[in-house]
Parts: structure tokens; C-alpha cells; sequence
């Protein structure tokens, strides 16, 4: 569908203008591309946050609810086997609900990643259907892992940006990577922060009040090869080392603390090892995070954070809660470089309890202040992405101010049941699958 017709059809559904049945028989379709199916829940964060921002923006636009919808799916709708197996049918849910959306948004996944993860492939290929079938795609806030111009991984994901579908980027950490990514000149890049830097006031109906005297430290794990796969020379005896003794200096320093992880099954599987063979009581550990209940619940619950994940210090960043972090991968930095607090990103040279005991003190003792700029510029690349998009040009609308935002942004309904169930589903069958593969993998050893 053309930019114009779309506007005429969002015109007509505004001023009540007769209605054109063969145009207006189905609403404008946001087709949002997140990692809402994945175990960890920060990524569920994203989602919801993304989803509170795009009807705030619609609303900011004067397009009414009932006017468009947002068809919400897993960022990786085009299938995993389409990377060894060239059968059509493979991307026949892909096309249809590139299709059938307006405009698709990417917002918050890891598209861009193609060093130890596939995701690259599979954007590419969504990228060249949307291009194929008209429908415009921006991309908003999300995380760039490196670029390589030898690579042809890399390569393969550029080629892709660079088609005409393509409107808009922003990047919340990667933006001198993102500027060689592009390749057209109309090609609109940005730096944005992560749309779940606005947790306090998505979430503000599942926050928890307080209720305890005594200092309390949220300790997030993370998976067994996290920081070897991302050549950080530090393996996972070193890591379950550091967190036993951290938690040993917290409480030394008089406060009380809690180990957990954001719902990741590997991570999970380290926060159980740390149990099982170093001594970590389960009093003081945290099972089974798997919705955003959990993890928001939690989360309100500490005074201070040290974690690995990025989602954890952005909740928490939101939330008020100052946070540290191991550095483990280079998007770490992005957040607290942006929000001013670059000292609370700790290096390898800096792994010890007691240096992390001592920098978590004076974040404590420091605080959190908020750049309301920082907020809003998430903000604004979904506006106008919205906007561009949908080819409201003439649409004569300001930007919401910091305060007319805050008042427009639905709260989050909650994790009704059948989705409950639907991700403990997911979760059990990576988990089984992972089983599977190791099982196979034992027989292959022992074979030879």
C-alpha cells in the first residue's frame, strides 16, 4: 500500500469520513519484531515497554485505538533451517505477516549478531521480503554487536539495511558501529535508549513497595561460558568463585543479598551449581524467574544490583536502584555510559568482592539522577518512525513532552495465564532440546 492511500485511509478513520470497505475493512497493523519468546525476562521487558510506546505515540499522532492493532511476534519469524534448506514454503508465515502488516518495527532484538549467534540470516531474509512486498521497517533501539568488512555474515546483514525498506535505525549502544552499517544517504540513523528505561512507569501497577530495614543486594548470575564466549578470559570456576566470595564480603559489610538470574535457563543452571558445589544456601537464591511479575517483584525488592545482563541494570536504572556490572559483553557499556555512570562498569582487572563491594557502596551512596533527554530519545525514534512510516507527513502533531508522555503511557496489563503457560512451555522444550543434545553428544563420545 502506498504512503498516500494509507493516509487517506487513517484520515478517513479519523474524521469519520465515509468509509471505502475495500480499504477500510481491517485496521492499521503494527507488526512489532521483538525477542518476546526468549527465557530471559528482560527481553520481556522490551516487549511490553515497546508495546506502552507505540500506542502512546499513536495516541500522540490522534489515531484512535480502535483505528490499528499490534500484531506482536518472536523478531525470528522467518525459520532457523532456512539458513541450510532453500524450500519456499519455509518463509510462508514470514511473508503473510509481512503482508498483512503496515509497517514493521524492530524493537530492542539482537538483529544484528552473527558472531556466535544466526540471527543475522534470518533478518536479512525478513528484510529482503519486506522489501519484496512494499512494507516499510524501522528499526528501533537495537543492540549492534561489531562490524567486520571482511566478514560476509556481516556483509549479508548490510546489504540488507541498505534496501529501500528500510526508513529508520536507532542503536542503543552501538551508533560509530551502526554509521558503517550504512551505506544510503537517506538512510535516517540515531542513537536511542532502551524502551525499558521507562519500566518504573510501564510497570507501576506490579511494583512492589519495600518492606524491610536491613540493605538488600540483588546478585544476577550469568551462564557458565558467558565470558569466554565473549573473549573475556575469566571461566566459569573463576565466576562461581567471585560470587561466593561477593556474597561473602556483602554480608560481612552487613548487608543481606540474594543471588538470582533474569529467567535464562543457562543462567539458571549456574545460579543451581553455585548451590550444589559452593556452598550458596538456598534461602539465599532466587528459583525459576520466568514473567516479568517475578522479575519486577524481585527487582523492587533491592536497594543495589550487580549483574552481567544488560536488562537487569536498565530495570533497575528505572526503577531507582543504582547497579553495577561485570563487563562480559561491549553493550554493557551503553547504558551507563549514557546515563552518566561509566564507573559503575567494572573490566576484568576489577573482578575481586571487595572492589565490587566498594564500588557498589558508592553507587549506593550516589544515586541515580534522570536525563529526561535520555528517556525521550527512545521516544522520539519510535514517533517517527511511526509517522514516517505510515506516511503521515502531513500529520501536523507535536511531540509529547517528557510529562505529556508519562501521563499517556498505558500501564501493563500483567502476564495473563495463557501466556504463563505458553512461555513455561517454550522454556521446558529448549531445556529438553539442550537435554537431548548433550545425551547425543555423550553417545558420539563414547562411541569413539
Amino acid at each position: 500500500m502506498s504512503s498516500k492511500s494509507m493516509y487517506s485511509r487513517l484520515k478517513r478513520k479519523l474524521t469519520g469520513e465515509p468509509a471505502d470497505k475495500s480499504k477500510d475493512k481491517k485496521p492499521i497493523t503494527i507488526l512489532l519484531l521483538t525477542n518476546k519468546n526468549s527465557d530471559n525476562v528482560g527481553d520481556h521487558a522490551i516487549e511490553a515497554c515497546d508495546i506502552a510506546l507505540i500506542k502512546a505515540a499513536m495516541k500522540n499522532l490522534g489515531i484512535a485505538e480502535s483505528a490499528y492493532r499490534i500484531t506482536s511476534r518472536e523478531g525470528s519469524i522467518v525459520p532457523k533451517n532456512t539458513q541450510w534448506d532453500n524450500d519456499p514454503a519455509l518463509l510462508d508465515r514470514a511473508r503473510k505477516l509481512i503482508s498483512d502488516a503496515d509497517v514493521v518495527m524492530f524493537g530492542g532484538a539482537p538483529v544484528i549478531n552473527y558472531k556466535y549467534q544466526m540471527m543475522y540470516h534470518r533478518t536479512a531474509l525478513t528484510l529482503d521480503l519486506a522489501q519484496e512486498l512494499g512494507t516499510p521497517v524501522f528499526f528501533s533501539s537495537i543492540g549492534i554487536e561489531s562490524y567486520d568488512e571482511d566478514d560476509p555474515k556481516c556483509q549479508l546483514i548490510k546489504r540488507a539495511l541498505n534496501q529501500k525498506c528500510v526508513k529508520r535505525i536507532s542503536t542503543r549502544d552501538g551508533y560509530e558501529l551502526l554509521e558503517q552499517y550504512k551505506d544510503r544517504e537517506d538512510l535516517v540513523i540515531d542513537k536511542a535508549a532502551d524502551p525499558a528505561v521507562f519500566a518504573r512507569y510501564v510497570f507501576r501497577n506490579i511494583i512492589p513497595d519495600k518492606k524491610r530495614s536491613k540493605k538488600k543486594v540483588g546478585i544476577f548470575v550469568i551462564r557458565h561460558n558467558a565470558f569466554t564466549d565473549n573473549n573475556v578470559d575469566f571461566n566459569w570456576r573463576q565466576a562461581a568463585e567471585l560470587w561466593r566470595g561477593l556474597a561473602e564480603e556483602l554480608e560481612s559489610r552487613g548487608y543481606d543479598y540474594e543471588l538470582l538470574s533474569s529467567g535464562y535457563h543457562g543462567d539458571e543452571v549456574m545460579l543451581s551449581c553455585l548451590r550444589s558445589n559452593y556452598g550458596i544456601p538456598t534461602s539465599k537464591s532466587v528459583t525459576a524467574i520466568n514473567f516479568l511479575e517475578d522479575l519486577i517483584g524481585h527487582l523492587a525488592d533491592y536497594d543495589a544490583v550487580v549483574t552481567c545482563r544488560l536488562h537487569p541494570s536498565i530495570l533497575a536504572y528505572s526503577m531507582g536502584i543504582p547497579s553495577v556490572s561485570l563487563l562480559w559483553n561491549p553493550k554493557v557499556r551503553g547504558l551507563y555510559d549514557n546515563a552518566g555512570y561509566p564507573e559503575r562498569v567494572l573490566e576484568l582487572k576489577d573482578f575481586t568482592p571487595e572492589k565490587i563491594a566498594d564500588a557498589l557502596q558508592r553507587a549506593i551512596e550516589q544515586g541515580i539522577d534522570y536525563d529526561e533527554n535520555y528517556y525521550m530519545s527512545v521516544y522520539r525514534n519510535i514517533f517517527y518512525g511511526l509517522k514516517e512510516t505510515l506516511g503521515l507527513d502531513d500529520n501536523t502533531a507535536e511531540i509529547y513532552s517528557f510529562s505529556e508522555l508519562i501521563s499517556a503511557i498505558p500501564p501493563y496489563e500483567g502476564t495473563s495465564e495463557q501466556e504463563k503457560a505458553a512461555k513455561l512451555r517454550r522454556k521446558f522444550r529448549r531445556i529438553y532440546s539442550g537435554f537431548d543434545a548433550l545425551r547425543t553428544k555423550l553417545e558420539e563420545q563414547n562411541n569413539n
